[in-house]
This record gives C-alpha cells, structure tokens and sequence, in this order.
C-alpha cells in the first residue's frame, strides 16, 4: 500500500529516530529561524482549528475504531495526496515553510492500519521511502 506522510526534513523523533510529523513532540533545533518557528505555530494553530471543525471526521487514531492505539513503532500518515491536503488544509504551506514535507512511502499491507477517513498508521520500520513532494496535488 502506499502511505503519505507530512514528516519534518531534519528533526528526528529523538526515542526512535524516525523523522517527526507535526503533532510529535519536536524538540526544535537550534538551526530553525525565527521566520521557522513563527511558520510552525501558524501552521499547527490552523491544523488544529481545521480538525477541529469536524471531529467525526478527522479523529485520532485512538478514536478511529479501525486503528485504535498508536504502538510506539507506528506512525500516521494518509492512503492518497488529495487525503493529505483534505487532512491538513491551509496549514501546508505553512507547515513547508518550516521544513515538513510529504513523503511517499510502500507498507506492506500487514504493517498498516487504515481508518475510517482516510488516516493511516503503520509501522515505520517496515516501509519504504520511495518519494518526497511539496505541495503537490495529483490524482490518484
């Protein structure tokens, strides 16, 4: 299956080291602008406020019955690139300007929970990176 994920360029979750999506605790580095730092409260301010309108729709994984709890070796990411910016919204350019990107992964269906809307979480050890985009809208 192929998963999208909005994941950082550079900060690393720093327990498994893979690459953070926006809702991880980012440990932020030293090397981000001010400039950066303002993009990301923007972006994660209006993510919020776009989940937020719709929580039957954008639940957390926790809530979706299809995936339930996230295992510490699990990541979120979306089945298509229309999910992402159905997903995320206004808040990607912003969330671009501070250095996330999405990328493209191949999970083998075993390692993947889909849920009701779109989300899917899977296990980040057993995918594979085949691309990164910036807001890119294709059809799928």
């Amino acid at each position: 299956m192929i998963v999208y994920r909005v994941e950082h360029e550079s900060i690393k979750d720093p327990d498994t080291g893979h690459l953070a999506g926006p809702f991880q605790n980012l440990e932020v580095p030293s090397h981000l602008s001010l400039r950066q730092l303002m993009a990301y409260e923007i972006a994660v301010g209006q993510l919020v406020g776009h989940l937020n309108s719709d929580p039957d729709r954008y639940r957390t994984p926790a809530a979706d019955p299809h995936i339930g709890l996230i295992e510490r070796d699990e990541i979120c990411g979306v089945r298509s690139v229309e999910a992402v910016h159905d997903w995320f919204g206004n808040s990607l350019p912003w969330l671009e300007k501070c250095g996330f990107r999405v990328s493209e992964y191949e999970v083998p269906d075993e390692y993947a929970k889909c849920g009701m809307t779109g989300q899917v979480v899977f296990r980040f050890k057993h995918a594979k990176k085949i691309e990164e985009k910036i807001n890119e809208r294709r059809d799928t």
